[in-house]
């Protein structure tokens, strides 16, 4: 089977993710320590990351 490009090179863990500022890192990183994510609704233009984010989160607590 072959791997696509853009599941190969998406980052895995947060400290791969590229964030917008601070704020958003800092966000992530509180997320990730208490062990749950809030009910989110992830909005913006296509290609900035969204859905990548969201398979971060998911990867580091472990959620399948």
């Amino acid at each position: 089977m072959i791997e696509l490009w853009v599941e190969k090179y998406r980052p895995k863990k947060v400290g791969d993710y590229v964030f917008r500022d601070d704020a958003q890192r800092r966000q992530v990183n509180s997320w990730i320590k208490e062990g749950s994510i809030p009910h989110l609704l992830l909005s913006g233009a296509a290609g900035i990351g969204k859905t990548t984010l969201a398979k971060v989160l998911c990867n580091e607590l472990n959620i399948e």
